[in-house]
């Protein structure tokens, strides 16, 4: 009888390519018609396995009779099946799946891409006028853009202005809004676009919506969130996170689990920024984005950004002020001390 006996790694990042390792015994040869199953991301197959003919659309690296390699597609963490002779056998181990990207096919390697939509290299945001005169969320969406830029290389830039448009999906702007109709805390709305010039299909994100409710007593400042308030940094680090590509995990170390506890004394409440699971993957799509051949239709890739810090994009093309530089080699310098801390002290971070 077939039988998983392990599993590694054990902690990966759907959609990039990553492969594992299933080892056991059992599993003949050749593939010929078994394939490996994992749980499904999928909004309408949410938290079931995916089917064989979705199985068989993935990457198989290598089958013999004791191991099998497959590239991860996108995936929530569950245990992994094999199905032999259309019989599925479950590994003893949970794969973890800490980040994964939003691709529209099963493919790990074939996904959406970020374009230079706005002519400048990348996509510009709008601030809706009621978050833009609200000093505190103007600041806290500044701080997370500057955040995604940072740590992912993603031309995304604010709007030097406001706007007064409320949602509407007509305009094809890029805009953070209040949704007085919204049900949940917030929504990502994206819109995606394809191309398929002489066999080749190209797909991209086209635009995003961002609607935030306006129900919630939100908190804008960093750290733990106050009893009775729900912290609206992380709501944007999370819907924000949906525009750079990521899909929903169940790993609540994340900031793309889908449902968090609404208590000001759990880890996501005090989280400003993305984790390195969710970096790796946004960077894998950016370097994807900015390096893509299709050029027909219009369409050019992401360009790389001078400074993360630049945030309204007024010094794309222009030589920096003095302080963003300063300000971008501070940064440096900080996450730098910030590594020689952990390699030289470790015990200091125990507590």
């Amino acid at each position: 009888m077939p039988l998983i006996t392990n599993i590694y790694p054990i902690y990966v990042i759907g959609g990039i390519g990553q492969k594992i390792v299933i080892a056991g015994t059992g599993f003949n040869d050749q593939q010929g018609g078994s394939y490996v199953s994992f749980k499904d991301v999928d909004v309408n197959n949410y938290g079931n396995y995916m089917d064989a003919a979705t199985c068989m659309l993935f990457k198989y690296i290598k089958w013999t009779d004791n191991e099998v390699v497959v590239e991860i597609p996108r995936a929530l963490t569950g245990k992994v099946h094999i199905n032999i002779y259309g019989i599925d056998y479950e590994s003893n181990d949970e794969l973890h799946v800490k980040a994964t990207l939003k691709n529209l096919t099963y493919d790990p390697l074939t996904a959406l891409h970020l374009t230079n939509q706005n002519g400048i290299g990348g996509y510009t945001w709008y601030i809706n006028e009621e978050f833009w005169n609200n000093k505190r969320a103007r600041k806290a969406i500044e701080d997370v853009f500057e955040e995604f830029r940072y740590k992912t290389g993603a031309n995304f830039v604010l709007n030097s202005a406001p706007t007064s448009n409320a949602i509407n999906c007509t305009d094809k702007i890029n805009i953070i809004a209040p949704d007085p109709a919204l049900t949940v805390t917030g929504h990502c709305e994206d819109f995606t676009y394809h191309w398929t010039v002489n066999g080749v299909t190209f797909k991209l994100y086209e635009f995003f919506k961002i609607h935030i409710t306006d129900k919630e007593n939100w908190y804008y400042g960093r750290g733990r969130t106050p009893v009775g308030s729900s912290k609206f940094r992380y709501v944007l680090l999370h819907e924000l996170g949906h525009a750079h590509g990521l899909h929903h995990v169940i790993e609540n170390d994340q900031t793309m689990v889908g449902t968090v506890i609404p208590a000001s004394m759990v880890p996501w409440s005090k989280r400003d920024i993305i984790t390195p699971d969710e970096k790796i993957a946004i960077k894998f799509l950016v370097k994807m984005s900015q390096n893509f051949s299709f050029r027909d239709c219009g369409v050019s890739p992401m360009t790389t950004i001078r400074n993360p810090f630049d945030i309204y994009g007024k010094y794309q093309n222009h030589k920096r002020p003095v302080w963003l530089v300063y300000k971008y080699v501070a940064y440096k310098l900080k996450n730098l001390l910030s590594l020689v801390l952990q390699l030289k002290l470790p015990k200091l971070f125990l507590y």
